[in-house]
């Protein structure tokens, strides 16, 4: 995840929330719009970036976006600022990849349900199944599961030749499989 916005205090305030969300990985700060500019364009990849609309100086995040976004065709953005209203025309006009505009400051259970929805639409893509284990993300592929399990108020994903554990409650991943499952 990329968290640009014009203030320090306010990307490690959002980084803060996203902490408390399952499946969150590695987050990134960025303060300046030219060097996120630089890591895009150096090969950086973004599954989801937060971005500031109003950059003062005439500048907006969606002007930004809309010249980076064609080197990052898959990246998710989720529009934030104090005010959104002036920019709502421009937003919808230009914008490829929106999956939400947040008014700040940004509420944990809010940036929850966006990560959530944008967790669901890449797992549906991909036909992968994101758990974390062990501080990190895995993508397992649903046609390799053979069952779902909970054990010890965690749940266990079991392939054919290995097992994952993890935090999730298994209703929650539930959610995610498709219908050969049965419980």
């Amino acid at each position: 995840i990329a968290i640009c916005d014009w203030t320090a205090e306010t990307s490690k305030d959002i980084e803060l929330e996203l902490k408390h969300i399952r499946c969150v990985g590695k987050v990134e700060q960025y303060t300046d719009l030219e060097i996120f500019r630089a890591a895009l364009t150096a090969g950086k990849v973004y599954d989801v970036i937060f971005m500031e609309i109003d950059w003062k100086h005439g500048k907006t995040g969606v002007e930004f976006w809309e010249k980076v976004q064609p080197q990052s065709p898959h990246t998710k953005v989720i529009y934030m600022g104090s005010d959104v209203h002036p920019y709502i025309e421009e937003i919808f006009e230009k914008t490829v990849g929106l999956r939400g505009i947040l008014i700040k400051p940004l509420k944990t259970e809010t940036l929850r349900k966006c990560l959530e929805r944008i967790r669901t639409e890449k797992e549906k893509e991909s036909g992968k199944l994101m758990i974390r284990c062990n501080r990190r993300c895995i993508l397992i592929p649903i046609c390799e599961i053979i069952y779902l399990e909970s054990q010890l108020h965690k749940a266990n994903i079991v392939l054919k030749d290995r097992a994952f554990q993890c935090n999730e409650r298994l209703s929650d991943l539930e959610k995610h499989v498709d219908g050969r499952f049965v419980k």
